[in-house]
């Protein structure tokens, strides 16, 4: 039982490192006024989430060339890649939640997140070192 919350640690840091607190508090931010503009997700516009998802994108990629300058471009790109699956599959908030996507089609996606969040660090070993928010 021990190693468990261990291996939560690095899951966290993994996912972390995949998509950055600040990218995530936005899109929060953003999905967190959907309520008030419907309360079915089949009443939200369907360009909102696609507009949610391609600020935060246009943001995390901005801040990442800027802010955070000595990461590898490819881990721009696995970063913004590991949030548009996550901003995706958001069952309420996300591009399927919008187009009432099936149950099924969300659990292939889920599991598509999980194996990228769990692949990438393995087969890029440098990645989420050093990655401040």
């Amino acid at each position: 039982m021990s190693s468990e919350p261990k291996a939560i640690d690095r899951y966290l840091k993994r996912l972390r490192a995949l998509v950055p607190a600040r990218t995530m508090a936005l899109y929060t931010a953003i999905t967190g006024l959907y309520p008030m503009l419907a309360l079915k997700s089949s009443e939200l516009p369907v360009w909102l989430p696609f507009f949610a998802i391609g600020a935060c994108l246009a943001f995390q990629i901005t801040i990442g060339i800027v802010k955070d300058s000595d990461k590898k471009w490819y881990h721009i790109l696995l970063s913004g890649i590991a949030f548009f699956l996550y901003g995706l599959t958001q069952p309420y908030m996300g591009i399927l939640g919008v187009f009432e996507a099936s149950a099924e089609v969300h659990l292939v996606f889920s599991i598509i997140i999980v194996v990228f969040v769990s692949i990438v660090p393995i087969l890029v070993k440098d990645f989420g070192k050093d990655n401040s928010a």
